[in-house]
């Protein structure tokens, strides 16, 4: 039970991590993006 525990929040931190990453990557894209229409 405890190794299912482990298991299913390393897989939860690794989700988030991901999910952190994908929004950072698109507010960068976003910003990229707003300076090409700016020129």
């Amino acid at each position: 039970m405890s190794i299912l525990n482990l298991e299913l929040k390393s897989f939860i931190n690794y989700v988030s991590i991901g999910y952190e990453f994908d929004k950072r990557k698109q507010a960068e894209n976003n910003a990229m993006v707003l300076t090409v229409l700016d020129e």
